[in-house]
């Protein structure tokens, strides 16, 4: 059946001479898996459409939808947003490319939920328009706003006197700093609890070192939890322009 909904690019394989095998997060069927026929094909008329399914691309979609198959079809697709600056600066490229694989990495079921895919577009617009330096916290939002969705939230709050450790096996922040090494303390624990509970969490400041460990530390918490997680490759990347 034929359906229209926005979705999300999160991924690109090759497939065959001109197509590719995408993943994409949409709004009305979550995570699925589309075969896009001819896209890398270019000719004297038109230039290959590649450029439609870079990471964190917002795309309008018309799809032949089967429940029963695990490969989608996609018949027309075009911009739903179109960026000014995503692709254009290394940066935001960057963070949307980190984004783009931790999505992909983490969400398999193919179940809507249009609160998340809101939240997850509103990231990507964000990525896209805010000043260049006020982005650098959004990979850490968003990691945060990725373990909600996949049932790992970090639970209770910072303070400064009673709960000031934030224990990653135990997944909150707690009064005693544990035997094992998977935890953040004092302005590390701050960060990210101010990133999980503060509406200006764009303008906190923290430098590059203490964001890229925060970022590791996160992956290693995923590491605890789920199985055969393996660190991002694009946090690597990530972590060269932080620091």
């Amino acid at each position: 059946m034929l359906h229209k909904t926005k979705g999300i690019v999160l991924s690109t394989l090759k497939y065959g001479e001109t197509s590719i095998i995408t993943h994409i997060y949409t709004e009305l069927f979550g995570m699925q898996h589309y075969l896009v026929k001819g896209v890398r094909k270019e000719s004297k008329r038109r230039s290959a459409q590649i450029q439609y399914f870079q990471p964190g691309a917002i795309l309008d979609l018309e799809v032949y939808q089967n429940s029963l198959k695990e490969l989608q079809y996609i018949k027309e697709y075009q911009w739903h947003s179109v960026y000014a600056n995503m692709y254009s600066e290394v940066i935001r490229h960057t963070i949307a490319t980190y984004c783009a694989e931790l999505a992909d990495k983490l969400i398999k079921e193919p179940e809507a939920d249009p609160d998340f895919f809101e939240e997850m577009e509103s990231v990507f617009l964000l990525l896209d328009r805010l000043p260049s330096v006020e982005v650098s916290n959004i990979p850490v939002y968003f990691t945060l706003k990725i373990l909600g969705k996949i049932g790992f939230s970090l639970s209770g709050k910072y303070d400064v006197t009673n709960f000031n450790v934030l224990d990653f096996e135990k997944g909150c922040f707690s009064s005693q700093v544990p035997l094992h090494p998977l935890y953040l303390k004092g302005t590390h624990a701050k960060f990210v609890h101010d990133i999980l509970y503060c509406e200006d969490w764009t303008n906190i400041s923290f430098n590059g070192d203490g964001r890229t460990y925060i970022s590791r530390s996160l992956q290693n918490y995923l590491k605890i939890h789920i199985e055969n997680f393996k660190t991002l490759n694009s946090l690597t990347v990530l972590e060269t322009i932080f620091c």
